[in-house]
């Protein structure tokens, strides 16, 4: 297996009544390409050393320019986070997926908002809604963060943040019912 491919969803995954929505590789922003470095094409392995030792040059000029380049603020609606029964499920009150790319649940029936997880789909270089990106679920929302790594068959979770948040540790790393379920998705196959 190569690496490229290891957290890759296969579109076997999704549930075989309707896949996720998916959604233009390249993002639709009101800022033409052109001035919008970074929402050019992506770079080949091959040319990725050379692209880095570039943006270094002149005291990291290259990676402030294209971070300075980034949208700020929504740029797409994200109506379904603002409905009253989710607004509590959001960490942060600015961090919300976009009704188009997020990551719906499964509704149980007769609880309102249960489809909603702040939860989006990421395109993969060639593939659509290959990854799964989630903020780190609250003590509220680990039992639907579990739901969805359970619905989506999620086998790799990879946690690019670190293990402390404001000086306390993740609900998610350190409460007995998530090694619980660890074990449980381990047993899935």
């Amino acid at each position: 297996m190569k690496d490229s491919e290891v957290i890759e969803l296969d579109s076997k995954v999704f549930p075989t009544s309707q896949p996720p929505p998916s959604y233009p590789v390249q993002a639709e922003t009101d800022t033409p390409k052109s001035e919008n470095p970074a929402r050019m094409v992506a770079i080949p392995v091959e040319d990725f050393k050379q692209h880095c030792i570039d943006y270094h040059k002149s005291g990291d000029a290259g990676f402030e320019e294209e971070y300075e380049s980034l949208a700020v603020g929504p740029l797409a609606v994200h109506q379904v986070s603002q409905m009253l029964c989710n607004k509590q499920k959001n960490r942060f009150a600015n961090i919300y997926p976009y009704d188009d790319s997020r990551v719906v649940l499964e509704e149980i029936p007769g609880v309102l908002g249960s489809d909603y997880i702040n939860a989006s789909w990421i395109n993969g270089y060639k593939h659509p809604n290959a990854y799964i990106a989630s903020q780190g679920p609250k003590m509220s929302t680990v039992g639907d963060f579990w739901r969805m790594v359970w619905q989506y068959k999620v086998d790799h979770i990879v946690m690019v943040t670190g293990l402390c948040e404001g000086g306390r540790v993740s609900f998610l790393y350190h409460n007995d019912v998530s090694s619980v379920l660890l074990e449980l998705l381990k047993r899935r196959e």
